[in-house]
Protein backbone atom coordinates (compact mmCIF):
# COMPACT_ATOMS: atom_id res chain seq x y z
CA UNK A 1 0.00 0.00 0.00
CA UNK A 2 2.61 2.59 0.77
CA UNK A 3 4.23 1.64 -2.75
CA UNK A 4 1.33 2.23 -4.41
CA UNK A 5 0.73 5.76 -2.72
CA UNK A 6 4.40 6.24 -3.59
CA UNK A 7 4.07 5.47 -7.14
CA UNK A 8 0.73 7.88 -7.07
CA UNK A 9 2.79 10.46 -5.54
CA UNK A 10 5.71 10.68 -8.05
CA UNK A 11 2.89 10.21 -11.06
CA UNK A 12 0.98 13.55 -9.23
CA UNK A 13 4.70 15.14 -9.17
CA UNK A 14 5.19 14.35 -12.67
CA UNK A 15 1.57 15.93 -13.43
CA UNK A 16 2.52 19.15 -11.33
CA UNK A 17 6.17 19.79 -13.05
CA UNK A 18 4.38 19.22 -16.93
CA UNK A 19 1.64 21.85 -15.62
CA UNK A 20 4.68 24.15 -14.00
CA UNK A 21 6.75 23.61 -17.48
CA UNK A 22 3.91 24.52 -19.45
CA UNK A 23 3.06 27.50 -17.62
CA UNK A 24 6.61 28.72 -18.03
CA UNK A 25 6.73 28.14 -21.70
CA UNK A 26 3.63 30.27 -22.21
CA UNK A 27 4.41 32.95 -19.86
CA UNK A 28 7.64 32.96 -21.83
CA UNK A 29 5.54 33.35 -24.95
CA UNK A 30 3.40 35.88 -23.60
CA UNK A 31 5.89 38.18 -22.97
CA UNK A 32 7.55 37.48 -26.30
CA UNK A 33 4.41 38.55 -28.18
CA UNK A 34 4.21 41.42 -26.00
CA UNK A 35 7.81 42.41 -26.70
CA UNK A 36 7.52 42.04 -30.20
CA UNK A 37 4.12 44.23 -30.46
CA UNK A 38 5.54 46.22 -28.15
CA UNK A 39 8.46 47.13 -30.41
CA UNK A 40 6.49 47.50 -33.43
CA UNK A 41 4.07 49.82 -31.57
CA UNK A 42 6.98 52.32 -30.91
CA UNK A 43 8.23 52.62 -34.40
CA UNK A 44 4.83 54.00 -35.06
CA UNK A 45 5.58 56.65 -32.40
CA UNK A 46 8.96 58.28 -34.62
CA UNK A 47 7.98 57.14 -38.28
CA UNK A 48 7.59 59.65 -41.06
CA UNK A 49 5.54 57.43 -43.02
CA UNK A 50 2.13 55.99 -43.72
CA UNK A 51 2.08 53.28 -40.84
CA UNK A 52 -0.56 50.53 -39.91
CA UNK A 53 -0.28 47.86 -37.53
CA UNK A 54 -2.64 45.28 -38.12
CA UNK A 55 -3.75 42.22 -35.61
CA UNK A 56 -3.98 38.64 -36.70
CA UNK A 57 -7.70 39.24 -38.23
CA UNK A 58 -6.61 41.94 -40.02
CA UNK A 59 -8.48 45.12 -37.34
CA UNK A 60 -6.04 47.98 -37.37
CA UNK A 61 -4.45 48.44 -33.59
CA UNK A 62 -1.66 50.49 -34.15
CA UNK A 63 -1.33 54.20 -36.54
CA UNK A 64 1.23 56.43 -37.43
CA UNK A 65 0.79 60.29 -37.14
CA UNK A 66 1.83 60.43 -40.92
CA UNK A 67 -1.17 57.44 -41.26
CA UNK A 68 -3.86 59.15 -40.29
CA UNK A 69 -2.63 62.27 -42.79
CA UNK A 70 -3.02 59.82 -45.45
CA UNK A 71 -6.71 58.57 -44.63
CA UNK A 72 -7.52 62.00 -43.13
CA UNK A 73 -9.17 61.17 -40.56
CA UNK A 74 -7.83 60.55 -36.71
CA UNK A 75 -6.69 57.71 -34.87
CA UNK A 76 -10.12 57.29 -33.12
CA UNK A 77 -11.88 56.67 -36.62
CA UNK A 78 -8.81 54.12 -37.69
CA UNK A 79 -7.91 51.79 -34.95
CA UNK A 80 -10.64 49.13 -34.31
CA UNK A 81 -11.51 48.88 -38.10
CA UNK A 82 -10.94 46.08 -40.58
CA UNK A 83 -8.65 46.75 -43.28
CA UNK A 84 -11.12 46.46 -45.81
CA UNK A 85 -13.39 49.07 -44.26
CA UNK A 86 -11.00 51.57 -43.85
CA UNK A 87 -11.65 54.88 -45.66
CA UNK A 88 -10.05 56.27 -48.89
CA UNK A 89 -10.13 60.13 -49.54
CA UNK A 90 -9.10 59.26 -53.20
CA UNK A 91 -9.28 56.30 -55.21
CA UNK A 92 -5.74 55.93 -55.94
CA UNK A 93 -4.96 55.52 -52.45
CA UNK A 94 -7.06 52.19 -52.26
CA UNK A 95 -4.64 51.18 -55.63
CA UNK A 96 -1.87 51.79 -52.98
CA UNK A 97 -3.08 50.33 -50.10
CA UNK A 98 -3.83 47.04 -51.83
CA UNK A 99 -5.92 45.01 -49.83
CA UNK A 100 -5.57 41.49 -51.86
CA UNK A 101 -1.30 41.61 -51.14
CA UNK A 102 -2.24 42.37 -47.40
CA UNK A 103 -4.85 39.56 -47.26
CA UNK A 104 -1.36 37.03 -48.75
CA UNK A 105 0.56 37.65 -46.47
CA UNK A 106 -2.45 37.13 -43.26
CA UNK A 107 -2.91 34.02 -43.89
CA UNK A 108 0.82 33.59 -44.47
CA UNK A 109 0.73 32.37 -48.35
CA UNK A 110 4.05 35.07 -48.63
CA UNK A 111 6.68 36.25 -46.43
CA UNK A 112 7.42 39.67 -46.59
CA UNK A 113 6.12 41.92 -49.88
CA UNK A 114 8.03 44.91 -51.24
CA UNK A 115 6.79 47.24 -53.55
CA UNK A 116 8.04 50.32 -55.91
CA UNK A 117 5.20 51.42 -57.09
CA UNK A 118 4.75 54.71 -59.19
CA UNK A 119 1.04 56.24 -58.92
CA UNK A 120 0.41 59.18 -62.18
CA UNK A 121 -2.78 61.78 -60.55
CA UNK A 122 -3.68 64.37 -62.05
CA UNK A 123 -2.10 66.63 -59.43
CA UNK A 124 1.38 64.98 -59.70
CA UNK A 125 3.33 61.22 -59.95
CA UNK A 126 3.57 59.89 -56.89
CA UNK A 127 6.59 57.41 -56.55
CA UNK A 128 6.20 54.68 -53.15
CA UNK A 129 8.23 52.03 -51.42
CA UNK A 130 5.62 50.00 -50.13
CA UNK A 131 6.40 47.12 -47.26
CA UNK A 132 3.83 44.63 -46.40
CA UNK A 133 5.11 42.28 -43.37
CA UNK A 134 4.12 39.98 -41.39
CA UNK A 135 4.64 39.98 -37.61
CA UNK A 136 5.35 36.39 -36.20
CA UNK A 137 5.91 35.03 -33.03
CA UNK A 138 8.05 32.52 -31.87
CA UNK A 139 6.78 29.50 -33.36
CA UNK A 140 6.58 31.49 -36.92
CA UNK A 141 2.73 32.20 -37.06
CA UNK A 142 1.77 34.92 -37.97
CA UNK A 143 0.27 37.18 -35.09
CA UNK A 144 -0.35 40.33 -37.28
CA UNK A 145 0.79 42.91 -40.04
CA UNK A 146 3.21 46.05 -40.38
CA UNK A 147 2.52 48.03 -42.90
CA UNK A 148 4.89 50.77 -44.14
CA UNK A 149 4.27 53.25 -47.31
CA UNK A 150 7.50 55.43 -48.08
CA UNK A 151 6.79 58.54 -50.29
CA UNK A 152 9.97 58.78 -52.30
CA UNK A 153 8.07 61.49 -54.59
CA UNK A 154 10.91 64.32 -53.37
CA UNK A 155 13.39 61.87 -53.73
CA UNK A 156 12.62 61.13 -57.00
CA UNK A 157 11.29 64.52 -58.10
CA UNK A 158 15.12 66.31 -56.87
CA UNK A 159 16.60 63.37 -58.56
CA UNK A 160 15.40 64.56 -61.71
CA UNK A 161 15.71 68.09 -61.52
CA UNK A 162 19.89 67.50 -60.68
CA UNK A 163 20.02 65.74 -63.97
CA UNK A 164 17.94 68.50 -65.65
CA UNK A 165 20.46 71.23 -64.13
CA UNK A 166 23.31 68.84 -64.75
CA UNK A 167 21.94 68.60 -68.41
CA UNK A 168 21.34 72.43 -68.68
CA UNK A 169 24.42 73.20 -67.66
CA UNK A 170 26.39 71.46 -69.97
CA UNK A 171 24.69 72.96 -72.92
CA UNK A 172 24.88 76.00 -71.58
CA UNK A 173 28.55 75.74 -71.51
CA UNK A 174 28.53 74.38 -75.17
CA UNK A 175 25.98 76.73 -75.85
CA UNK A 176 28.34 79.73 -74.40
CA UNK A 177 30.88 78.56 -77.19
CA UNK A 178 28.94 78.23 -79.99
CA UNK A 179 27.64 82.25 -79.17
CA UNK A 180 31.41 83.52 -79.67
CA UNK A 181 31.98 81.72 -82.54
CA UNK A 182 28.81 82.37 -84.23
CA UNK A 183 29.17 86.54 -83.56
CA UNK A 184 32.55 86.80 -84.99
CA UNK A 185 31.43 86.00 -88.59
CA UNK A 186 28.48 87.83 -87.96
CA UNK A 187 30.61 91.28 -86.87
CA UNK A 188 32.65 90.53 -90.84
CA UNK A 189 29.75 90.12 -92.41
CA UNK A 190 28.32 93.05 -90.75
CA UNK A 191 31.90 95.51 -91.66
CA UNK A 192 31.99 94.12 -95.29
CA UNK A 193 28.21 95.15 -95.71
CA UNK A 194 28.98 98.73 -94.86
CA UNK A 195 31.70 99.12 -96.70
CA UNK A 196 29.21 97.87 -99.42
CA UNK A 197 26.70 100.52 -98.47
CA UNK A 198 29.82 103.32 -98.80
CA UNK A 199 30.36 101.70 -102.40
CA UNK A 200 27.34 101.51 -103.94
CA UNK A 201 26.11 104.79 -102.45
CA UNK A 202 24.02 105.40 -106.03
CA UNK A 203 22.39 102.23 -106.03
CA UNK A 204 18.39 102.36 -104.90
CA UNK A 205 17.90 98.68 -104.39
CA UNK A 206 21.21 98.11 -102.25
CA UNK A 207 20.00 101.53 -100.32
CA UNK A 208 16.94 100.22 -99.57
CA UNK A 209 17.46 96.39 -98.31
CA UNK A 210 20.64 97.10 -96.46
CA UNK A 211 19.48 98.90 -93.58
CA UNK A 212 16.77 95.60 -93.02
CA UNK A 213 20.13 93.49 -93.46
CA UNK A 214 21.30 95.31 -90.70
CA UNK A 215 18.42 95.54 -88.02
CA UNK A 216 18.45 91.92 -88.86
CA UNK A 217 22.45 91.10 -88.05
CA UNK A 218 21.48 93.89 -85.13
CA UNK A 219 18.81 92.05 -83.57
CA UNK A 220 20.60 88.47 -83.77
CA UNK A 221 23.47 89.84 -82.27
CA UNK A 222 21.46 91.53 -79.54
CA UNK A 223 20.13 88.05 -78.54
CA UNK A 224 23.61 86.40 -78.62
CA UNK A 225 24.54 89.27 -76.03
CA UNK A 226 21.70 88.95 -73.79
CA UNK A 227 22.28 84.88 -73.77
CA UNK A 228 25.63 85.40 -72.66
CA UNK A 229 24.44 88.46 -70.21
CA UNK A 230 21.76 85.69 -68.66
CA UNK A 231 24.07 82.67 -68.35
CA UNK A 232 26.97 84.66 -66.52
CA UNK A 233 26.57 84.18 -62.35
CA UNK A 234 26.85 87.85 -61.30
CA UNK A 235 27.57 89.46 -57.65
CA UNK A 236 24.47 90.67 -55.91
CA UNK A 237 24.68 93.46 -53.42
CA UNK A 238 22.15 92.91 -51.25
CA UNK A 239 21.02 95.89 -48.97
CA UNK A 240 17.54 96.81 -47.24
CA UNK A 241 15.21 99.09 -49.12
CA UNK A 242 11.99 100.40 -49.14
CA UNK A 243 10.36 98.90 -52.45
CA UNK A 244 8.27 102.27 -52.45
CA UNK A 245 11.37 104.40 -52.88
CA UNK A 246 12.47 101.75 -55.68
CA UNK A 247 9.25 102.08 -57.44
CA UNK A 248 9.59 105.75 -57.13
CA UNK A 249 13.04 105.98 -58.67
CA UNK A 250 12.27 103.90 -62.26
CA UNK A 251 8.46 105.30 -62.70
CA UNK A 252 9.24 109.06 -63.73
CA UNK A 253 11.26 107.59 -66.55
CA UNK A 254 7.92 105.98 -68.19
CA UNK A 255 4.92 108.51 -67.29
CA UNK A 256 6.05 110.84 -70.04
CA UNK A 257 6.20 107.87 -72.95
CA UNK A 258 2.69 106.00 -71.38
CA UNK A 259 0.61 109.49 -71.42
CA UNK A 260 2.01 110.28 -75.36
CA UNK A 261 0.33 107.00 -75.70
CA UNK A 262 -2.58 107.60 -73.95
CA UNK A 263 -1.59 105.18 -71.07
CA UNK A 264 -1.94 105.97 -67.84
CA UNK A 265 0.26 104.66 -65.05
CA UNK A 266 -1.75 104.72 -61.64
CA UNK A 267 0.14 103.27 -58.21
CA UNK A 268 -1.36 102.08 -55.25
CA UNK A 269 0.98 102.18 -52.70
CA UNK A 270 0.60 100.54 -48.86
CA UNK A 271 2.81 103.25 -46.16
CA UNK A 272 5.12 102.03 -43.91
CA UNK A 273 6.25 99.53 -45.89
CA UNK A 274 8.47 96.60 -43.76
CA UNK A 275 11.83 96.60 -45.83
CA UNK A 276 13.18 94.54 -48.21
CA UNK A 277 16.55 92.51 -48.90
CA UNK A 278 17.77 93.25 -52.36
CA UNK A 279 19.99 94.36 -54.96
CA UNK A 280 18.55 97.74 -55.82
CA UNK A 281 19.66 97.82 -59.13
CA UNK A 282 19.01 94.29 -60.57
CA UNK A 283 15.29 95.21 -58.63
CA UNK A 284 14.77 98.10 -60.94
CA UNK A 285 16.30 96.61 -63.67
CA UNK A 286 13.18 93.73 -63.17
CA UNK A 287 10.78 96.47 -62.92
CA UNK A 288 11.77 98.47 -66.21
CA UNK A 289 11.20 94.88 -68.14
CA UNK A 290 7.90 94.56 -66.22
CA UNK A 291 6.66 98.15 -67.37
CA UNK A 292 7.94 97.90 -71.26
CA UNK A 293 6.32 94.54 -71.31
CA UNK A 294 3.23 96.65 -69.68
CA UNK A 295 3.39 99.00 -72.51
CA UNK A 296 3.82 96.88 -75.26
CA UNK A 297 0.40 95.00 -74.27
CA UNK A 298 -1.12 97.71 -74.74
CA UNK A 299 -1.87 98.70 -78.04
CA UNK A 300 -3.99 102.11 -77.90
CA UNK A 301 -5.37 103.78 -74.73
CA UNK A 302 -5.01 101.58 -71.06
CA UNK A 303 -3.59 101.57 -67.70
CA UNK A 304 -0.50 100.42 -65.48
CA UNK A 305 -1.20 99.67 -62.09
CA UNK A 306 1.40 99.59 -59.59
CA UNK A 307 0.19 98.07 -56.26
CA UNK A 308 2.19 97.29 -52.70
CA UNK A 309 0.79 95.11 -49.88
CA UNK A 310 2.99 93.67 -46.97
CA UNK A 311 1.58 90.03 -46.45
CA UNK A 312 2.38 88.46 -43.59
CA UNK A 313 5.81 87.47 -44.33
CA UNK A 314 6.00 88.56 -47.82
CA UNK A 315 6.04 92.30 -49.13
CA UNK A 316 4.12 92.24 -52.20
CA UNK A 317 4.57 94.19 -55.57
CA UNK A 318 1.75 93.65 -58.30
CA UNK A 319 2.47 95.13 -61.65
CA UNK A 320 -1.07 95.14 -63.77
CA UNK A 321 -1.80 96.30 -67.24
CA UNK A 322 -5.22 96.52 -69.15
CA UNK A 323 -3.57 94.87 -72.28
CA UNK A 324 -4.55 91.87 -74.66
CA UNK A 325 -3.78 89.30 -71.91
CA UNK A 326 -2.74 85.59 -72.59
CA UNK A 327 -4.22 82.61 -73.25
CA UNK A 328 -3.23 79.64 -70.99
CA UNK A 329 -0.93 77.64 -73.53
CA UNK A 330 0.83 81.60 -73.89
CA UNK A 331 0.85 81.90 -70.00
CA UNK A 332 2.61 78.49 -69.38
CA UNK A 333 5.77 79.21 -71.44
CA UNK A 334 6.51 82.92 -69.99
CA UNK A 335 10.01 82.95 -68.43
CA UNK A 336 11.63 80.34 -70.81
CA UNK A 337 14.16 81.16 -72.30
CA UNK A 338 13.93 82.99 -76.08
CA UNK A 339 9.94 82.57 -76.08
CA UNK A 340 8.10 86.09 -76.68
CA UNK A 341 5.19 87.49 -77.92
CA UNK A 342 6.72 90.18 -78.97
CA UNK A 343 7.73 90.83 -83.00
CA UNK A 344 11.05 91.96 -82.11
CA UNK A 345 11.39 90.92 -78.71
CA UNK A 346 14.48 88.16 -77.69
CA UNK A 347 12.28 86.26 -75.15
CA UNK A 348 15.59 87.12 -72.71
CA UNK A 349 13.92 89.77 -70.54
CA UNK A 350 11.39 87.94 -68.80
CA UNK A 351 13.81 85.06 -68.30
CA UNK A 352 16.40 87.23 -66.95
CA UNK A 353 14.28 88.84 -64.31
CA UNK A 354 12.51 85.49 -63.54
CA UNK A 355 16.26 84.35 -62.57
CA UNK A 356 16.76 87.49 -60.61
CA UNK A 357 13.48 87.35 -58.56
CA UNK A 358 15.03 83.68 -57.76
CA UNK A 359 18.32 84.84 -56.73
CA UNK A 360 17.20 87.46 -54.38
CA UNK A 361 14.37 84.99 -53.01
CA UNK A 362 11.63 86.14 -54.29
CA UNK A 363 9.25 84.64 -56.04
CA UNK A 364 6.62 85.75 -59.00
CA UNK A 365 3.03 84.35 -60.45
CA UNK A 366 1.37 85.73 -63.39
CA UNK A 367 -2.89 86.13 -63.90
CA UNK A 368 -3.83 86.78 -67.16
CA UNK A 369 -6.80 86.34 -69.03
CA UNK A 370 -7.33 87.30 -72.99
CA UNK A 371 -8.75 90.71 -73.36
CA UNK A 372 -8.15 91.96 -69.87
CA UNK A 373 -4.80 92.06 -68.87
CA UNK A 374 -2.05 90.64 -67.03
CA UNK A 375 -0.91 90.93 -63.48
CA UNK A 376 2.81 90.33 -62.25
CA UNK A 377 2.62 89.38 -58.59
CA UNK A 378 6.27 89.77 -57.27
CA UNK A 379 6.74 88.46 -53.63
CA UNK A 380 10.01 89.04 -51.56
CA UNK A 381 11.21 88.11 -48.15
CA UNK A 382 10.18 90.20 -45.24
CA UNK A 383 13.36 91.70 -43.43
CA UNK A 384 13.26 90.71 -39.82
CA UNK A 385 13.79 92.92 -37.23
CA UNK A 386 16.80 90.98 -36.13
CA UNK A 387 18.49 91.22 -39.13
CA UNK A 388 17.93 95.29 -39.43
CA UNK A 389 20.09 95.58 -35.98
CA UNK A 390 22.77 93.99 -37.52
Amino acid sequence: MIIHNEKEMKKDSGGLEQKIDWSKKAKKLAQELDYTMRFYYATLQASDHVELILDQNGIVCGVSEKAQQFFQLPMACICGVHYRNLHFPHVWLKKVFDCAVIEKVLINESGQEDYYLSVPTKEKEYTFDRIVKPILDVERKVIGIHFCLKDRSLEKELHEQSKQILHLSQIGEIAAGVVHEIRNPMQIVRAYLQLMQEKYKNDDFMQKNLPLVFAELDRGNAILTEYLQSSRVKEMHLAAYDINDLCNQVLPLYIGPALARGIQIKTDFAANMQPIMVDGSRFKQILVNMLNNALAAIETEGQIILKTVEEEDTVCLTVTDTGKGMDEETLAKIGKPFFTTKEKGTGMGVYNSFSLIKQMQGTVDIQSALGEGTSFIIRFPKLKENMMAI
